[in-house]
């Protein structure tokens, strides 16, 4: 192993390189054998981005300083690695690199030292997701002029617990996920406050989860805002980067994300406390945090002042978000394999497996959830979506279930009773 800084230095290219930080939504781009240019601090932390880290068949190299210049480039042969002014590198060769990998995990967190408030009891049950249930209702209405954010409501809810307690399924965790929130289709969350006409009483709902023997939870997309927003006109300097998307298809919506500077950051935290703050007093217990896609220093800021601030409310809650980077994860009690649906299953299951593979390597000492059991297919058929199961099967994190599988066959409502009761009893998950 090496340490060094303020150098530039070379290493030869054996086979395809492993660039964990580097993730395009919904694609298996981690691996690459051409050539590139990236700062794995700046570059856009997209669905799943993981830590700082180039991997070689026997090499490991990864940056030690989020805040300093750092870049890795490629000609498809030599990877060269610019250690800049601030800026300090951990190098081995003729190694393991997973090894290796995990003895930089060690070195950061004895640099940096942080400090992670892990009291949530959620990290010990399993989960129950509404996202994909949503878009299978959709697609069973077939209704113009509905979305899948209008599948929501306290109907839905009240339905898809009957469904988990007819199937005989254990209890868990149970998220509301997007579309709860007044403004929704357009992402427009000014209000902050529910969608009356589908939920008149969020903290009823909310009660009704709990009485009903789950914990609840609520999807939020916290880090973005409308470029009129009150917020950004009283405060300029508050309006960072737009949102551009998750792919080449874009982002219609004006949303900046909030600025976090040393100056902004108390309105950072403000902002937070009165956005969070009434839903964890109904007793919501976990936050699924999304759409956290731009520069990933950035990003950190963000997931850092949400993180401290839900910490200071309610150290008993979760946070859960989808970057596995490990200066990230600093802010994070669990990480998400996140958003995974591929026409053809076999694409599906690899791109899981990679997922994972930097979720369980990037995000040291957190927790891993595993979205979502059967993929993000509102239509796969029960052999697929147990072959879900059986990878999941050998994951080391919490399942997360969203499609209920009551309507795909009874072989897949029996396999995921059995993988969700054995998780239980095994409690497998690491703290």
């Amino acid at each position: 192993m090496d340490m060094f800084n303020n150098i530039t230095r070379q290493i030869a290219i054996d086979g395809q390189l492993l660039l964990p930080f580097y993730n395009l939504w919904n694609e298996n781009a981690y691996y690459r054998n051409d050539g590139f240019t990236f700062n794995p601090f700046t570059i856009n932390s997209s669905s799943t981005s993981g830590s700082p880290v180039a991997i070689g068949r026997n090499f490991f190299v990864g940056f030690l300083n989020p805040e300093a210049p750092a870049q890795f480039s490629s000609d498809g042969r030599m990877l060269t690695v610019e250690c800049r002014e601030g800026q300090e590198c951990f190098w081995e060769e003729d190694c393991d690199p997973f090894a290796a990998w995990d003895a930089y995990n060690r070195e950061v967190f004895r640099r940096f030292k942080p400090v992670k408030t892990c009291n949530a009891k959620t990290l010990e049950s399993i989960e129950y997701c509404t996202w994909v249930e949503q878009e299978a209702a959709l697609y069973r209405r077939n209704i113009e002029g509905e979305t899948v954010f209008s599948m929501l409501s306290d109907r839905f809810i009240e339905d898809y617990i009957g469904r988990i307690d007819r199937m005989g399924l254990p209890h868990g965790v149970l998220t509301i996920d997007h579309g709860w929130m007044e403004g929704s289709p357009r992402f427009d969350f000014r209000s902050q406050s529910p969608d009356r006409k589908r939920f008149p009483d969020l903290a009823r709902t909310i009660g009704f989860i709990r009485d009903s023997g789950f914990i609840p939870g609520l999807w939020f997309a916290p880090a973005f805002l409308y470029e009129d927003h009150p917020l950004f006109l009283e405060c300029p300097e508050l309006m960072g980067s737009r949102f551009l998307g998750a792919n080449e298809n874009g982002f219609e919506f004006p949303v900046h994300y909030l600025n976090v500077t040393d100056v902004t950051r108390p309105l950072v935290r403000q902002y937070f406390t009165g956005l969070l703050k009434p839903y964890l007093e109904m007793g919501v217990k976990k936050l699924k945090i999304d759409f956290i896609y731009n520069s990933k220093i950035e990003m950190i800021k963000i997931l850092r002042e949400l993180y401290q601030t839900v910490k200071e409310i309610d150290p008993e809650v979760e946070i859960e978000s989808h970057v596995p980077d490990i200066f990230a994860s600093f802010y994070q009690d669990a990480v998400r394999m996140n958003d995974v649906s591929k026409p053809d299953i076999e694409e599906s299951l690899a791109l899981i497996r990679n997922h994972y593979l930097v979720c369980k390597h990037s995000a040291f000492n957190t927790a891993v959830n595993l979205d979502h059991v059967g993929t993000n297919s509102c239509r796969i058929g029960s052999g697929d979506f147990l072959r879900t199961v059986a990878l999941f099967r050998q994951m080391d994190g919490y399942p997360v279930v969203s499609l209920l599988p009551d309507q795909i066959s009874d072989k897949a409502v029996a396999g995921l009773k059995e993988y969700l009761e054995g998780y239980i009893s095994g409690k497998n998950f690491k703290a």
